[in-house]
């Protein structure tokens, strides 16, 4: 083992890490668009294509992708943290071993999710999914079975390329995916190939270019390889704080929302059951998205607090901690608000009007998106090892969530599981632990209305104001705005409120400050990537 010393870069100002944290940043928010895109048009051609029964089935088998979560253990943010500190010391032994326990942790997961999925595969399908629906469900079981040790690699790689702040590499990766994935959907649904064989090819293609570019780059610009050998007992250990932790996060993330369709396969009756998942599915998809969206943009701030702290750059986690929740309250805030508003007109547009009467649902599992404001400061607190209210706080609610979906659906259907999630959430995901990060991580309330929400707010008024000028428009006026085709229309007033969004938002100093950021730093060169632990770049 080297000694551990500091790197030039972590003697440096704060500058480039953060430089390298936005365009990061900026590559992911790219990808999430087109995903979020390509998401939103992929659930109406697959329902129309195979019908509700299928769709169902199909949401349902791939929902037992929370199986991954339960057995990573959380050691894929405990591994990217370690990394991250290994990197920033010129460890490079210690990357060498945390790569070495890597790769046995996750074989060993692999080996574990093969074994459940095929068991389920083979006795737990429950008995209201009959003929076909039913072997759908088991070939996209065996499909996850398969697949299951390549994404496992593919999480180790993830955590080497980010702890060398590659941060650019797998967003633009992935984003080659979700093209290439919803190409193979869309030519394969009209060539009539069969459901499962088209969700086979996408796996191939997703695992074969994200995987292939990423060892090249792990291998001839990092000078670093898969492998087993090195770690040891010490190694596991130090995984083992964050890792069990962060493991909680993901076990109530599991519990809370991932398990739903899970809970609504064996708790509705057999009658109702595809379709209603179908529902869940439509209510649902604009809550997961923008929960999504705020996971992606606060993804990479654990390991840029990582390095700041190791560099003890205080002035850099001050920027993080009131800057970024600006950029990502002010994503989120219009698009949960357009959501909310345009909920009824939403659906009818995108899933048919059949499924507007179902617009109440998809607004009462928005009010679930509140703790998302908190994101950033949940990834500081684990950057910084104060992780135990944020992990403890969101598993506590999610055991009570579980019993409470499942009684609360066999009662009021689909509802029920959609208000076990609310209830749950609000406290146990927002109320508790945000009275912990604002006393840990010292965040001013002043501070933090004037310099992180101000903007946001602001927005949100204009967005408002907008919203209800289109609404005297529509009913006062000689041309009503309702008359245009429902798509073009829904357009309209999606734009016109942005507008006022964006109006708003600009009317704050913080945010004609946003708006300065964002043209330098797009039009800046930036800085070079690190390639090799201790390397100087930028």
């Amino acid at each position: 083992m080297t000694a551990p010393s500091a790197s030039p870069d972590s003697i440096r100002p704060a500058t480039t890490l953060l430089r390298r944290l936005w365009r990061g940043t900026f590559l992911l928010g790219l990808r999430l668009a087109l995903q979020v895109i390509v998401g939103f048009w992929s659930i109406p051609l697959i329902q129309h294509a195979i019908g509700a029964e299928a769709n169902g089935a199909y949401v349902f088998a791939w929902g037992f992708g929370f199986i991954q979560f339960l057995l990573e253990l959380g050691m894929s943010a405990a591994l990217q943290r370690e990394m991250t500190q290994a990197w920033t010391r010129r460890d490079r032994d210690g990357v060498n071993r945390l790569i070495g326990a890597g790769m046995t942790f996750y074989a060993a997961v692999a080996l574990v999710q093969f074994a459940i999925l095929v068991g389920i595969a083979g006795w737990c399908v429950p008995s209201r999914f009959q003929g076909d629906v039913r072997g759908l469900i088991v070939q996209l079981l065996w499909l996850q079975a398969l697949s299951a040790p390549f994404f496992a690699l593919l999480t180790v790689v993830s955590s080497v390329l980010h702890g060398a702040r590659r941060y650019e590499i797998l967003p633009g990766l992935e984003m080659i995916v979700t093209v290439l994935r919803f190409l193979l959907l869309v030519a394969g649904l009209r060539m009539g190939v069969r459901f499962s064989a088209i969700v086979a090819l996408q796996l191939v293609v997703q695992l074969a270019v994200m995987l292939g570019p990423s060892l090249w780059v792990m291998a001839r610009e990092l000078g670093l390889s898969p492998h087993f050998s090195g770690a040891s007992l010490v190694d596991f250990s130090a995984l083992a704080h964050v890792g069990f932790y962060a493991f909680l996060m993901q076990l109530s993330v599991a519990f809370a929302d991932k398990v739903d369709t899970t809970i609504l396969g064996y708790a509705l009756p057999a009658a109702d059951v595809g379709h209603g998942i179908t529902v869940y599915q439509n209510v649902s998809k604009p809550f997961i998205q923008i929960r999504q969206i705020g996971w992606t943009l606060s993804f990479l701030v654990m390991p840029a607090v990582a390095s700041l702290a190791a560099a003890g750059d205080r002035s850099g986690l001050d920027r993080v901690k009131y800057d970024a929740p600006r950029f990502l309250v002010g994503i989120l805030l219009p698009v949960v608000l357009l959501s909310w508003i345009f909920a009824t007109p939403f659906l009818s547009a995108w899933v048919g009007p059949q499924y507007a009467p179902y617009a109440p649902w998809l607004r009462l599992f928005l009010v679930a998106s509140v703790p998302l404001a908190l994101s950033v400061h949940a990834q500081m607190a684990i950057g910084l090892g104060k992780i135990e209210v944020v992990a403890l706080s969101p598993f506590l609610g999610s055991l009570i969530n579980l019993p409470l979906s499942y009684y609360l659906t066999t009662r009021l259907g689909v509802p029920g599981v959609i208000w076990g999630t609310v209830l749950t959430t609000l406290i146990s995901n927002f109320l508790v632990p945000g009275v912990y990060l604002f006393r840990s991580l010292d965040i001013r309330p002043t501070v933090f209305l004037r310099r992180s929400l101000s903007a946001p707010l602001a927005g949100a008024a204009g967005l408002i104001l907008a919203a209800g000028v289109c609404h005297a428009l529509a009913t006062a006026a000689p041309w009503r705005v309702t008359a245009y085709p429902r798509p073009l229309g829904l357009v309209f007033l999606l734009t016109v409120c942005s507008l006022g969004y964006m109006a708003g938002y600009l009317a704050a100093p913080t945010g004609r400050g946003d708006l300065t950021t964002i043209f330098t730093r797009l039009g800046g060169n930036g800085d070079r990537a690190t390639t090799t632990p201790g390397t100087r770049s930028g």
